[in-house]
C-alpha cells in the first residue's frame, strides 16, 4: 500500500521538537541514503504504566542522556516479525503502545541486523529475533509525537493495528511501502 510517511521532514519537526535545531545523525543519513526504511520498534508500559520504564525511568535513562550526548545503557531490541530483511543501517522508531499515551518516543539507527538470543522475558522458554539499535534521541513522554499526529502525516497506514516490533516502512520520504 502506498502511502505518506512521516519521513525526513517529520523527523526535522522532530528534531525542532528536540530543541537542537538539526540532529546530525538525520542529516548525515538523509544525504547518504535517499530511500530509507523505518523500521517501528514497540514499548508497551502495560497496565500500570511500569513495565520495562516507569515515565520516570524514561526521562532519566532515555531522555536525559541521550540530552546529555550520553547513549543510554542497553541497545538490544526484539522484534516480532520482518526479521529476515531488517538490516544494519535501517532508521528505528520506537513506538509507544497502550491506554498511557501511544506515539514515537525516540529514534534510533539500527547497528546489527536481527540475530537470535535468549528471551528477554524470564517465564518464557527459548529464543527470540532482535535488533542492536544507536538511539540518537528520546521525547519526553509529554512531548511524543502522538498517534494523531501520526494519523494526519500518514492517513493510510494501521497505527492501531501494530502489534509488534518490526514493522516496516520503506521508501523515499513522501510516497512510501508500507510493510
Amino acid at each position: 500500500m502506498a502511502l505518506a510517511w512521516v519521513g525526513v521532514s517529520r523527523l526535522r519537526v522532530a528534531d525542532r521538537r528536540w530543541g537542537s535545531g538539526k540532529c546530525p545523525e538525520t542529516e548525515r543519513l538523509t544525504r547518504h541514503h535517499g530511500d530509507m526504511r523505518y523500521v517501528l520498534l514497540t514499548w508497551n508500559p502495560g497496565p500500570k504504566d511500569e513495565e520495562q520504564y516507569t515515565p520516570e525511568q524514561w526521562r532519566d535513562e532515555m531522555v536525559v542522556p541521550l540530552r546529555d550526548g550520553r547513549p543510554p545503557d542497553g541497545d538490544r531490541w526484539s522484534i516480532g516479525t520482518n526479521w529476515k530483511i531488517i538490516q544494519a543501517g535501517d532508521m528505528a522508531c520506537m513506538f509507544r503502545q497502550g491506554v498511557h499515551g501511544r506515539g514515537i518516543v525516540a529514534t534510533g539507527l539500527i547497528t546489527r541486523g536481527a540475530f537470535r538470543a535468549s528471551h528477554w522475558n524470564p517465564y518464557k522458554t527459548g529464543d527470540t529475533w532482535y535488533v542492536n539499535v544507536a538511539w540518537n534521541r528520546a521525547f519526553d513522554l509529554n512531548q511524543m509525537i502522538t498517534i494523531d499526529e501520526l494519523a494526519r502525516e500518514v492517513p493510510g497506514f494501521a497505527w492501531n493495528r501494530v502489534y509488534s516490533s518490526g514493522r516496516i516502512v520503506d521508501g523515499s520520504p513522501g510516497t512510501c511501502q508500507a510493510g
